[in-house]
This record gives structure tokens, sequence and C-alpha cells, in this order.
């Protein structure tokens, strides 16, 4: 499969629109989910990273999607007006 091919996939291409947003919003609320759902779950590492990744993946893709269409997007339109 042709490098071009995988990189012009729609989903890549879609997160890559709002990559930013991702990047802005992923930390804190990593952190959120870590201090507020699995720390007190008590588990050990490896079931606790599962969970991590099992509860923050699709919040952060959310709220970054959800940031973006708030600010990111708006701003970009001004710029380029």
């Amino acid at each position: 499969m042709p490098l071009k091919t995988i990189l012009e996939w729609k989903p890549l291409v879609l997160i890559g629109g709002f990559s930013y947003s991702l990047y802005l919003v992923h930390a804190p609320l990593i952190e959120i989910v870590w201090k507020y759902a699995v720390v007190p779950q008590r588990l050990a590492e490896v079931p606790s990273f599962g969970l991590l990744c099992l509860w923050s993946l699709p919040l952060i893709f959310c709220v970054s999607y959800a940031f973006y269409l708030l600010f990111e997007r708006n701003y970009s339109a001004m710029i380029l007006a």
C-alpha cells in the first residue's frame, strides 16, 4: 500500500484537521481521567492503563473536536478571510 494512500485515508485527514486542538486538550483530560476515574479504582498498572485508554481516548477526541468547532475553526476562517 503506497504511503500516499495511507496518508489520504479519511479518518486520518479528519484527525489532522483538528490535530492542534487535540494537542492542546489531551494532557489536561488525561490527568482528569487518571485522577478522578482510574486512581480511585486501585487497580494494578496494566489494568489501570487499559482503563485510562478506554475512558480517555473517546473523551479526548470528542472534546478536541468540540474545541476545534468552537474556537480553532472560527479563528482560522477569520485569518484566511
